[in-house]
Order: structure tokens, then sequence, then C-alpha cells
């Protein structure tokens, strides 16, 4: 084995079975498995201290701010649960691989364990996938955000047990329970658009940084929220599931009438944009799409809205399906 060098790994990746056990008082650096990586992403400055053993192999991202981990165990980003040693120093927004379980052992100290945050989600989602809950969804999934997803099935009513009426007295989904809220406390959320909006500012993701930007996505989600989301589920009640229940034109016409012209003002946005916001896919794209993909798809309404009068927008609905986190967001808490 060579022969330590240095107290410090700068600018190196760990391999994913790279683990090193040093004797008191020595400082090694030679006797971890290192390799260059073809791109600069991941520096590191890492002062190796006695009896510790270093685990790698998971992505984790450093919030700003963090600077030097006094416990060994600290919680990065709320993406994992990471150990490190006692006194290491982390610079911000830089990529440390750490995967698994790891341990630390100085003297006579006790190892302590960290698991992957796949094991210890901190935030749990309540929704079922319909529209307003696979906003959510999609938003976890894109956010790459650990989290247990709990199924409320509204057709058995479990939207008003004591237990969900406790995380949301409008006994409506979605809903969030984060363990790992506002100053490290836990905060209880629904009303998707809020939802959407928190997740948007924990994460730094999806929500443009610029002030017009963000404006104009809020803008946007409200516009969902206030229009798309009522005048769309209205439609759907009296279209498909109150149609041998009300005889009455009425509502059908007004509901009609009122999901094609929203139509229409998306086909106008999107006419002079690839995304409701601009060049960017924000949280407003979440929350709309689904809903317009729930005409044909839950509704089968195609012909009757004549949805091909509206190119652009069908076109946008495609675009957001491909990715690949749309794609796992939108069977979260899925019935079939």
């Amino acid at each position: 084995m060579a022969q330590p060098s240095t107290s410090f790994v700068s600018g190196a990746i760990f391999s994913p079975t790279s683990c090193v056990a040093t004797p008191v008082g020595r400082k090694v650096d030679a006797c971890i498995a290192v390799y260059a990586c073809p791109r600069p992403i991941c520096r590191v400055s890492l002062r190796i201290l006695p009896w510790v053993h270093h685990g790698v192999g998971r992505w984790i991202h450093l919030p700003r701010g963090l600077d030097r981990v006094s416990h060994g165990l600290c919680n990065v980003d709320n993406t994992a649960h990471a150990l490190f040693p006692l006194g290491a120093r982390l610079l911000p927004h830089a990529r440390h691989r750490t995967r698994g379980w790891a341990w630390t052992k100085r003297t006579k100290d006790i190892c302590t364990r960290a698991r992957r945050s796949e094991d210890m989600p901190k935030l749990t989602y309540y929704g079922l996938a319909t529209p307003n809950g696979q906003k959510v969804s999609v938003a976890l999934e894109e956010m790459e955000i650990a989290y247990e997803a709990k199924t409320i099935n509204i057709l058995k009513d479990d939207q008003f047990t004591p237990e969900f009426v406790a995380i949301n007295p409008n006994s409506k989904i979605p809903a969030i329970v984060d363990e790992d809220g506002p100053d490290g406390k836990p905060i209880t959320l629904f009303e998707s658009g809020a939802i959407l909006l928190y997740l948007a500012e924990k994460t730094g993701k999806f929500l443009p940084k610029d002030d017009v930007g963000r404006y104009k996505t809020m803008q946007w989600l409200m516009f969902q929220m206030g229009g798309i989301g009522p005048m769309f589920g209205q439609f759907g009640h009296f279209f498909k599931y109150a149609k041998d229940k009300c005889t009455d034109p009425y509502p059908k016409e007004r509901y009609t009438n009122e999901t094609r012209r929203l139509l229409g003002v998306l086909e106008k946005e999107l006419s002079q944009r690839p995304y409701i916001v601009g060049d960017e896919y924000t949280i407003a794209d979440m929350a709309i799409f689904p809903w317009v993909l729930c005409l044909s798809k839950f509704y089968q309404a195609e012909e009757h809205l004549q949805l091909h009068e509206f190119p652009k927008t069908m076109a946008w609905v495609e675009t957001c399906m491909v990715r690949p986190a749309v794609q796992r967001g939108m069977d979260v808490c899925s019935l079939s």
C-alpha cells in the first residue's frame, strides 16, 4: 500500500467500494481508492480523521451555506443522510458521493449508521392519481425529493377519515406532511398550488429566479387553480359522471363553452412559446397539463370538445408527457 502523503483529498470522487480505517494519530489519503472524473463535477476537501470508515456511492447535493460538519451525521438538502467525519469541510454547491451504509468510529465511540433517503423519507404525500394529485406527485419526481406515498381513495371516502381530516380539514387531496419543513420543523400543507410553491421554493427548482419569471409563474398557477381546475372539473362532472342524473342541457353547455374558452387562452400563449411561462418548464406546466390530459384520458371528450382545434396545446401536453419524471409521477397512487 502506498504511504500516506497528505491529510486532504481534493478534486476527487471516492470509488463506490472505497473504505479506509486509520489508526489514531495517523493521517492518510493514499489508501483511498480515487478515480479521475472526465468532468470537474466534484470538489472535496476532506480531512481524514482517526478511526473513520468512509462509505460512498450516492450523489447528494450540499445546500447553500453548509460549510463544516460538527457532528458527523448531517441531513443534506433533504435528499439523503450522509455520514462525514467530524470536522470535515464541505464546499457549497459541491457533489459528494455516499451510498448505502456508512460507519464512523473514533476510539470507543459507538458506531453511527446513516441510511439512504429512500429508506428514510421525511416527506409523506397523501393523494390519488387525479389531476390535482398528479400535479404534486409529478413535482416530487421532477424535483427528486424522497417521499412516501399514501393513497387516499376518494371513492371509498378515505378523505373523511379522522386521520386525514387532521391533515386536511377540507377533506381534499392532495396534502403533504414534511418533517423537515422551515427551520427544520414539521409542516403540513394542503391545496396543490400551495404545495407546488412550497416544493419549488424548498428545492430551488422549476420556479424562475428572476422576479418577472417568478410572478408570471405564480400568475399561471393561479390561473389553473381558479379557472382550469374548477371549470374542467365541472365539465367532467356534467359530461360524464352526472349525464344520467341531470337532463337539463344548460350545465353541460355552460362548462363546455368555458372549457373551450380556457383552452383557447392556452392555445394563444403556447403559440408564442414552448412552455406556459416561456422557454422554461415550470410548476405552472406541472399544474396545468394533467387537467388538459384529463379531458381525453378520463372524460373521453376529445370529439365533444373538438380538441384537435387546439394543436399547440395538445403538442405541449405530449412534450410534458415524455419527461421520465412525469411518467413516474402520473402513476403514483393509481388505483389501476
